[in-house]
């Protein structure tokens, strides 16, 4: 389908066919009265625009926004479309707007995806809020990566676990599986935060070395 070239233009660079497409796409669905797969579509290239066109980006998740107002969508189809306006804004930094979206998410969607949750912890911590994320039975949790599941723990953990001791989870637990640059600033913010508790700054340094080790390790 060719809906799926969107996907190889984006990993080829090949950017101007890539915009061309998502018109062409767009055209087609309107045409054919197809909300489903446009909202779809509108859904897909917000992501892929993400670190390409943040101008354009701004228009679809406009167009997503108006289109979920008009038209009338299943319940699931609209949960997924608020964790997808989540994680565009996440990206964006926008913690406000996002976290709005997560909690829109919330309302509508029965299933999990607890990378969604703690992109949620990371907003309210970002925004100075107290942390309010679902919580997963024992059994959902095991369907999720270790490295995930451990993540999610950290941001469950009470508030009235001392900051030394939240400390020493993100470096035992959480930190021999941060690879990707996304979760390495969510831990590296809490971490900053933490040591400004702890007073253990040199902490901060070796976090740092560990993540370059991380990176030397699978590059």
């Amino acid at each position: 389908m060719k809906i799926n070239l969107l996907h190889y233009y984006y990993v080829s660079g090949q950017y101007v066919h890539m915009l061309s497409l998502i018109d062409e796409l767009e055209a087609i669905f309107i045409h054919e009265k197809n909300d489903i797969r446009l909202l779809d579509t509108y859904n897909y290239v917000v992501i892929l625009l993400s670190d390409i066109d943040r101008k354009t980006e701004y228009v679809y998740l406009s167009k997503i926004k108006e289109l979920i107002k008009k038209k009338h969508y299943p319940n699931v189809k609209i949960g997924e479309t608020h964790s997808n306006l989540g994680t565009a804004y996440y990206l964006m930094e926008d913690y406000e707007k996002a976290l709005y979206h997560y909690q829109k998410m919330l309302e509508f969607y029965d299933e999990f995806f607890i990378m969604n949750y703690i992109y949620m912890a990371d907003c309210q911590n970002r925004l100075n809020r107290k942390i309010n994320i679902p919580r997963l039975s024992d059994t959902n949790l095991r369907k999720s990566p270790i490295n995930l599941r451990v993540m999610y723990k950290y941001f469950t953990l009470p508030d009235t676990v001392p900051a030394f001791v939240k400390q020493n989870y993100i470096f035992k637990k959480v930190l021999p599986f941060l690879y990707d640059d996304e979760v390495i600033d969510i831990f590296r913010y809490e971490v900053s935060r933490l040591i400004e508790l702890t007073s253990q700054y040199k902490q901060l340094h070796v976090f740092d070395m560990k993540i370059r080790e991380n990176k030397a390790n699978i590059s």
